[in-house]
């Protein structure tokens, strides 16, 4: 018999009737809080190319505990892709709005060197930006 199921049998035939763990010092299973749920959720939010260890170094929890929060709590997955489509959150609808009302006042000064330089397409926008490493392409 292994040591462990030796002091259980001892334990119990020395009187314990309660088959529950008992509870125990040290460091917690989990401290997925809400609390730490709700600021990794404003960090990614604020920047989805944070990579886990970035977000566990910011929050000061394990790398684990960063992924766990946002794959069971958030469900988020990782994906790399250079075309990340979104729906437009309101400051960058406030912005293309801005951004269409000088338009017209463009046209009058540029005329058609003007209409050459705009890209018509879908509602996706498409930000600029150059990644120093492969990885830093992948957003949550």
């Amino acid at each position: 018999m292994r040591p462990f199921a030796a002091g259980s049998v001892k334990s119990f035939l020395n009187g314990r009737t309660d088959c529950s763990d008992a509870t125990r010092s040290g460091r917690p299973a989990s401290i997925s809080t809400e609390t730490i749920v709700a600021h990794v959720a404003e960090l990614v939010a604020y920047d989805r190319r944070l990579t886990c260890k970035q977000i566990a170094d910011v929050l000061d929890i394990s790398h684990d505990t960063a992924d766990m929060i946002l794959k069971d709590h958030l469900h988020k997955r990782k994906i790399t892709a250079k075309w990340v489509p979104h729906v437009l959150m309101g400051e960058q609808k406030r912005d293309r709005a801005e951004v269409e009302a000088c338009h017209p006042s463009r046209f009058n000064s540029e005329g058609q060197d003007f209409l050459n330089c705009i890209i018509a397409g879908d509602e996706t926008w498409v930000y600029s930006f150059a990644p120093e490493l492969k990885r830093q392409d992948a957003e949550w």
